[in-house]
């Protein structure tokens, strides 16, 4: 997936996204969703 594609999927599922980048080193991408209950997501 590009990057644009998987920023909106987070985005739909209200999460986050954070990149931090080190020359030389390399860059981590730190992706957060909430967690649904079956019980919340039976509900929607």
């Amino acid at each position: 997936l590009g990057l644009w594609v998987s920023y909106g999927i987070i985005k739909k599922h209200d999460g986050s996204i954070k990149v931090e980048s080190s020359p030389g080193s390399g860059t981590v991408f730190t992706i957060q969703l909430p967690i649904l209950s079956k019980k919340g997501a039976a509900n929607e």
